[in-house]
């Protein structure tokens, strides 16, 4: 690996990324993998990376941030971005972040996998979801995921990372995603995780219509229908239409903008 990484663009990551040449060998990633199945899970993020988008994405996507989506509601404001591990580097190689009214309130790890390292059989591109949280702790946090929801038809903070992740899948023409459950999270064994996290991950990939693989690992779906308004009570179809037009829109822009950065022989 010492070799993959002094090779230009790697070289760029490795030199802001103090612990990239060693953190495989402490908890990284997931706690389905091995310590050569973690080696492996870096070196396939940054080689797919490689292949779907050109040299300036890699660099501005890994050392700095792009701007993916962005929407103005009623006055207010959310936007995504695809940004460096800042935080993340023990879940994932980038980072994906939510403001709301320009202030971050979710983040989520995120990194491009081969499913063989998984131990899933065949080889295959892969998107992973490493962790989804609030950037803002306590009851501060739980009150602006309030206001978020509310200003913006229902639509809930954390889904819009899944989304983030689906629109990439779809622009990219990937077929699969995958994301640890409670117990397959990379520090899941520490106390400090234990202590300190709380959420229902399992549920919220069920939610999102994950299924459980097994004890450590979940598979998202790249795509979900929207659900029929008929199967709304009434007075709540109002709303549910609102906000799955925003969904739709948000989802439309994310993939406009993959289109435009990937790889020009990719769109061929």
């Amino acid at each position: 690996m010492n070799f993959f990484l002094s090779q230009p663009p790697f070289s760029k990551v490795r030199d802001i990324s103090v612990d990239l040449q060693t953190k495989a060998v402490g908890r990284y990633f997931s706690r389905c993998t091995n310590a050569r199945g973690r080696f492996r899970a870096i070196v396939d993020h940054y080689t797919l990376f490689s292949k779907y988008f050109d040299d300036n994405v890699f660099l501005a996507a890994h050392t700095q941030e792009i701007l993916i989506a962005e929407m103005l509601y009623k006055d207010q404001k959310l936007a995504l971005y695809l940004c460096k591990q800042d935080g993340f580097s023990r879940e994932a190689e980038l980072r994906v972040k939510l403001t709301f009214n320009n202030v971050t309130i979710v983040q989520m790890g995120m990194s491009f996998v081969n499913r063989q390292t998984l131990g899933l059989g065949a080889s295959g591109d892969a998107l992973w979801i490493g962790i989804v949280k609030s950037s803002i702790p306590g009851e501060p946090g739980r009150e602006s995921f309030r206001h978020f929801t509310k200003a913006f038809e229902g639509l809930r903070p954390k889904y819009l990372h899944v989304m983030f992740v689906q629109s990439l899948a779809r622009a990219l023409g990937i077929s699969e995603i995958f994301a640890p459950s409670y117990i397959g999270q990379a520090v899941a064994s520490s106390r400090r995780f234990k202590q300190r996290v709380h959420a229902d991950y399992d549920g919220f990939w069920e939610e999102c219509g994950g299924e459980k693989i097994n004890q450590y690992l979940y598979q998202i779906p790249c795509d979900r229908p929207p659900r029929d308004l008929s199967e709304y009570k009434p007075n709540k179809r109002s709303q549910a239409k609102k906000r799955q037009e925003l969904e739709m829109g948000l989802r439309h822009a994310m993939c406009q903008m993959f289109e435009s950065l990937k790889r020009r022989e990719m769109a061929l």
